[in-house]
């Protein structure tokens, strides 16, 4: 489906170009579809990379959260607050636990390693964070 200010030209058996904007974008984009030895490769000229590919079309990433800590007499998995965040997402042994605010009760059994991490999450403002280091328990 395209807009009626996008244009396509078809260039005979050679391929096709395309001149319209860009996805959750007002910029303008050009993109050159070429027949080579009956299959087609995708030119794209430095345009599209810088306008397509712009911020635009891709949310800023949310910060990694840091400084993750258990805090022992809460028994509360705790890091820092992450800017834009609109909650988390918690691994505790390969098992995602959502959660709201920057902490997350947590029961430690004896004798039972854990392996925690955290990645930062929004509703669609910006892309989820990177995981956050993870740490062990027993600390070591």
């Amino acid at each position: 489906m395209y807009n009626s200010d996008e244009i396509i030209e078809i260039l005979g058996d050679q391929g096709y170009a395309y001149s319209g904007k860009g996805p959750q974008s007002k910029r303008r984009i050009s993109l050159v579809v070429a027949a080579v030895a009956g299959v087609q490769v995708m030119m794209l000229a430095a345009l599209f990379f810088t306008m397509f590919l712009s911020a635009r079309a891709f949310p800023p990433r949310l910060s990694t959260p840091q400084n993750i800590r258990i805090d022992t007499e809460q028994n509360i998995l705790i890091w820092d607050e992450v800017d834009g965040a609109d909650g988390y997402i918690v691994y505790i042994n390969g098992r995602e636990y959502p959660v709201a605010a920057n902490y997350h009760p947590i029961t430690f059994r004896d004798g039972q390693e854990y392996f925690l991490k955290v990645r930062a999450v929004s509703s669609g403002r910006h892309t989820d964070s990177h995981f956050s280091v993870m740490i062990t328990w027993p600390l070591e």
